[in-house]
């Protein structure tokens, strides 16, 4: 009789681990369908942001070394060459730094499966950056914008140094406060475009992003 009590014993073990597990694990079965819809919904607007970057990342390089090109077409004279290509310099450095961190950024978002909650954290804390270092950059780079946009001015109407620093002490009080009142006119609206077209390419899908997070919080 004690093989047929101890085979009983373990039936009824058996029995209640799998009935145990089976009501622990009955709350899983309905949400695990669910948290999968929701994950794979997140793609989409992840995607987006993806094809965005990479169209942009492409787009800004080349533009970056158009600007490179500028001096020859606007043909603008010997003397201003140097300190247009000084400027450039410095202008190139700074983009090819914020280029680097858009291309790990990239990676990163490429690389995210999306499988987790936790991965869509992480990728929704990339997005986030992006868009800061998006905003960083694009700061950084309105003063060279500036610079460089005034010298091809200057070169555009084949001025020596000598006859800008000469004018440039006849400039009357109205003329200096127009001058700087157009700078910031140009720095405002740069800064407000940016903000508009970084809200409606990246913000947007961030925003989904956000919303299926805060939907796993409530879950």
């Amino acid at each position: 009789m004690l093989p047929t009590t101890h085979q009983t014993i373990k039936a009824m073990n058996f029995d209640d681990i799998q009935s145990a597990w089976n009501n622990d694990n009955a709350g899983d079965k309905v949400n695990l369908p669910v948290n999968l819809e929701k994950l794979k919904s997140a793609k989409m607007p992840v995607d987006k942001i993806r094809h965005t970057m990479k169209c942009e990342f492409y787009v800004q390089m080349l533009a970056v070394v158009l600007v490179g090109f500028l001096p020859l077409w606007v043909n603008v004279p010997k003397p201003l060459m140097f300190p247009y290509y000084l400027l450039y310099f410095v202008f190139f450095l700074i983009s090819t730094y914020f280029f680097t961190k858009f291309a790990i950024s990239y990676k990163h978002l490429s690389n995210n499966t999306m499988s987790s909650k936790d991965n869509l954290y992480a990728i929704y804390y990339d997005i986030k950056m992006n868009i800061e270092l998006y905003k960083a950059f694009t700061y950084c780079l309105i003063p060279f914008g500036i610079m460089l946009g005034g010298i091809l001015i200057i070169g555009s109407y084949k001025l020596s140094i000598d006859t800008v620093l000469l004018r440039s002490s006849e400039i009357t009080k109205m003329q200096a406060i127009l001058t700087v009142l157009l700078v910031v006119i140009v720095i405002l609206l740069t800064a407000w475009i940016t903000e508009v077209w970084i809200k409606r390419t990246y913000g947007k899908h961030a925003e989904e992003v956000k919303h299926i997070l805060d939907e796993f919080k409530e879950a």
